[in-house]
């Protein structure tokens, strides 16, 4: 993976510039990423990054014009002049260079209309860490923490009016003024004609590309379709249920939906654009008590879920915001079937973000881990990265219950089991499990009470010899599993001969 580079002092990033104590708003957009941490413009809660511009550096001999040519004669390097941060020798000037030919810190640089001049002391390309100043208009009141990119329009929350919204000019993030009328105008939940539309505070803003956006609350979604100016729609899509926080949801590459509400792991197929199909809860119907069991608390627990498109599928991770406890699951969307997963304690994901680099060996899903660091999956690693040092990877799987005789009361007798292992497998350890009831069978392998009928372990990968414990009872489990250091295996294929034998004594 390429090399990650820490803001810091050249890119004006200090300390305390990025209040991360709760959510914080990351919109990309106009190749600058946009900043709202909860805190008010006067407290430094809105900032951007700059990744286009060059920094002229140095005391100017006026001001120079919004959007005018800036040349430097003797080198021939020309730009557009964006913007002016700070004043006297130390001030930034921003441009946008329109030629091959790089600004240099030896010569004077003009402004073509206002006919500013300044000698750069310093020629900085970027990124550049900047506070996002508006030109007109105003942020929220209370300050922003949740945000999105739109239909051109950056849109915030307000959170000392959690119900309300407000989004910029259609293309000019600078630009919040909703005083004026014409169609791109700035305009908000107040203004917008939409006003009493939504009571319940927001929890996020989900756009799908220029089709619809989605406003997530704490017990209901809303679905706006069209421009806010001239909106076509904006109507429910569910009371049954909200969003959880502003980073519970993503997209696969079919456009549909998946995201995390109070109650379960849901799913909006992608024609909910032009239709009002509401949300499928993909969790009723496998693991109906799995949110009552989980418990979240948005105030302590951050939950992030993110498309894998290597293994077609989506990550869930609930994570208390300490580390100090967390449940994943896998959701295999090819299969429709949901397994769950374990991370080693320093890379529990507390992000994702799929990195869809140009370079293939570069493309892959960023996990942000607690601790730090930024890892990705590697299908050739044994074992899992954990900070200073790695650790084994428990691997395991059960199959069952299953139910030895089609009788209510009857019993069946396993004869033999057959199993065929993925040649590169190292090693496998398996167990016998057998239970008058389903639920005491998985409970007791789950919780380690019910010990095992037989167990023994498999050295290479290939055909294995026959098991042929005899086990007689209503259900039957098959644990296999490995926890062994730099260690791997797969399953191909298992056949069990089953006989049933009668009525349970």
């Amino acid at each position: 993976m390429p090399t990650l580079t820490q803001l810091g002092a050249t890119h004006g990033f200090t300390a305390g510039d990025l209040n991360t104590d709760g959510y914080v708003a990351v919109i990309p957009a106009f190749q600058k990423v946009y900043f709202a941490d909860g805190r008010t413009e006067g407290d430094g809660g809105y900032n951007k990054l700059d990744f286009i511009n060059t920094r002229l550096v140095g005391e100017a001999s006026g001001t120079f014009t919004a959007e005018e040519l800036v040349e430097q004669a003797t080198s021939e390097a020309a730009g557009i002049f964006i913007e002016t941060i700070g004043t006297g020798a130390t001030a930034w000037h921003l441009v946008y260079r329109i030629t091959t030919t790089e600004f240099d810190s030896e010569h004077v640089v003009t402004g073509a209309d206002s006919e500013t001049t300044v000698t750069p002391t310093s020629v900085v390309a970027p990124p550049h860490w900047t506070p996002w100043t508006l030109t007109t208009g105003d942020f929220p009141d209370g300050g922003s923490n949740i945000g999105s990119l739109y239909l051109g329009r950056i849109f915030l929350n307000d959170m000392y009016h959690p119900h309300q919204w407000i989004c910029s000019r259609a293309g000019d993030p600078l630009d919040f003024d909703t005083s004026e009328d014409d169609v791109g105008a700035a305009i908000s939940s107040q203004t917008s004609g939409l006003a009493g539309k939504i009571g319940a505070p927001l929890i996020g803003f989900i756009p799908y590309k220029n089709y619809y956006q989605i406003f997530g609350c704490i017990g209901e979604l809303w679905i706006m379709r069209g421009d806010p100016a001239t909106v076509i729609s904006f109507s429910n899509l569910s009371y049954a249920d909200g969003l959880f926080s502003p980073t519970s949801w993503c997209f696969d590459d079919k456009g549909n939906l998946y995201f995390v509400g109070n109650s379960g792991f849901y799913r909006l197929p992608a024609e909910a654009a032009t239709s009002n199909v509401g949300p499928e809860n993909l969790t009723l119907s496998k693991y109906p008590n799995l949110f009552n069991q989980l418990n979240l608390n948005r105030r302590t627990d951050r939950v992030v879920v993110a498309y894998d498109k290597d293994r077609f599928g989506i990550i869930f991770t609930a994570v208390m915001m300490d580390g100090a406890w967390s449940f994943s699951f896998f959701y295999d969307i090819r299969n429709n079937s949901m397994w769950p997963e374990e991370y080693a304690t320093n890379a529990i994901p507390a992000s994702a973000y799929y990195f869809d680099s140009y370079r293939g060996d570069y493309r892959k899903l960023l996990l942000g881990g607690q601790d730090g660091y930024v890892r990705a999956f590697d299908e050739d690693a044994k074992d899992d990265d954990n900070g200073a040092s790695d650790s084994a990877i428990d691997s395991y799987i059960i199959l069952g219950p299953i139910d030895l005789s089609p009788l209510v009361a009857g019993e069946g007798k396993l004869q033999e089991l057959i199993i065929d292992l993925s040649e590169d497998t190292d090693g496998l350890s398996w167990s016998l499990y057998s239970e008058d009831s389903a639920e005491a069978l998985i409970d007791g392998i789950e919780e380690g009470t019910l010990s095992p009928i037989d167990n023994g372990t498999f050295s290479s990968g290939g055909h294995q010899n026959s098991i042929r414990t005899h086990v007689r009872g209503k259900y039957l489990a098959i644990e296999l599993n490995n926890d062994s250091s730099g260690e791997s295996w797969g399953l191909e294929t298992i056949e069990c001969k089953i006989k049933v034998v009668g009525r349970k004594k």
